[in-house]
């Protein structure tokens, strides 16, 4: 549908271009008063400039398309980390039945699983060492299925709720983050709910 409607537009686009072009030269020949050199000369300056830009519209087109085919390409291998608590055998979305009075814990048990298409490198999350309980833990790459060890991995607070996060690369480089949302419900334990955004080196 996306690709459908960008054609459109490029169609749109050299459609006006067109018209835009025919207008002006039938204005050039049937109502200005100049001699047919000039009429010859902005005739063909209006033609450069129509092909300059029905070219430049084509070439940011191919463009676009080439940057589709490439995110297609790198989504082919794309991992995807999500959590599996021990206290639940669902991944995230599920409810987990600790913290039944609305708490979020500073620590969750569990394991990180790859439910991507490609494998996960560099791998890591952040667990508590002594006081510092952001310390980087780090993992095996995991290949698209599997399940790593079992840890105590940390949650940061935000507001009333929790964020737990796993980083890690593509086979193409790229850099992903998992950011687990960890709500409390009074009665009902914790709701997680997964986001996965790509982020640059500087915001890891």
């Amino acid at each position: 549908m996306i690709k459908m409607m960008k054609n459109y537009i490029v169609g749109l686009s050299i459609a006006i271009v067109i018209f835009a072009v025919v207008i002006a030269l039938l204005y050039v020949w049937k109502v200005s008063l100049l001699g047919t050199s000039d009429k010859v000369g902005i005739t063909m300056a209006i033609s450069t400039v129509a092909l300059v830009i029905v070219t430049g519209i084509y070439a940011w087109h191919t463009h676009k398309m080439a940057e589709e085919m490439r995110e297609q390409r790198y989504d082919a291998l794309r991992p995807i980390i999500d959590f599996r608590w021990r206290d639940s055998e669902s991944i995230s979305g599920g409810a987990l039945m600790v913290g039944a009075r609305g708490e979020v814990p500073s620590e969750l048990s569990g394991q990180l699983l790859n439910v991507g298409v490609g494998p996960a490198i560099d791998l890591y999350s952040f667990n508590k060492v002594g006081q510092d309980s952001h310390h980087r833990y780090d993992f095996e790459v995991l290949k698209a299925g599997e399940l790593a060890r079992q840890v105590s991995l940390s949650v940061s607070q935000e507001g009333n709720i929790g964020i737990l996060e796993a980083y890690y690369r593509d086979v193409y480089g790229r850099t992903f983050r998992s950011r687990i949302e960890i709500h409390p419900i009074e009665g009902q334990g914790l709701r997680t709910k997964l986001q996965v955004e790509k982020v640059q080196e500087d915001e890891k």
